[in-house]
């Protein structure tokens, strides 16, 4: 396995670092991990425990750039909010990553998220969370997926 940074800057580092995103995986069960240090992993936490991803375990992508959000709740696994995967240019810097855009009728906070992906050289993808909204726009969370 490819070993990753805890420090937002050496996470940020990899991902543009990373080969350029090229194509959208396909009818591949991810399971989701949030890294980095432990202040920004506390930052997201209510987000994915409180919210419509209470519970969040994963991402499901379907084919057609199709995705849903994996998440278990009382022993029950769910696919729950759309997402609609394209390869587009890097927000940040130059390259493509695999964009995953939630639907502008989603609910708040996801209808502000994006997430963009890198692939990694041993089958994961490096995931960088942005949410546009004021004070936060500009802090990445990180997350990493695992093939399952």
């Amino acid at each position: 396995m490819t070993p990753l940074p805890n420090t937002l800057s050496g996470i940020m580092a990899l991902f543009e670092s990373l080969p350029p995103a090229t194509t959208i995986p396909d009818n591949t069960r991810f399971l989701g991990q949030s890294i980095g240090p432990t202040w920004l992993i506390a930052m997201g936490w209510p987000l994915l425990n409180f919210g419509t991803l209470a519970g969040w375990k994963g991402k499901q992508f379907h084919d057609n750039g199709r995705v849903l959000n994996l998440v278990e709740r009382k022993g029950i696994e769910s696919e729950i909010v759309p997402i609609q995967a394209s390869i587009a240019d890097y927000s940040k810097h130059s390259g493509a990553v695999v964009n995953l855009s939630y639907p502008s009728d989603t609910t708040f906070p996801w209808n502000k998220v994006t997430d963009e992906l890198r692939p990694l050289p041993d089958g994961r993808f490096l995931g960088v969370t942005t949410v546009d909204l004021p004070l936060i726009k500009a802090l990445p969370y990180p997350f990493v997926l695992t093939p399952d």
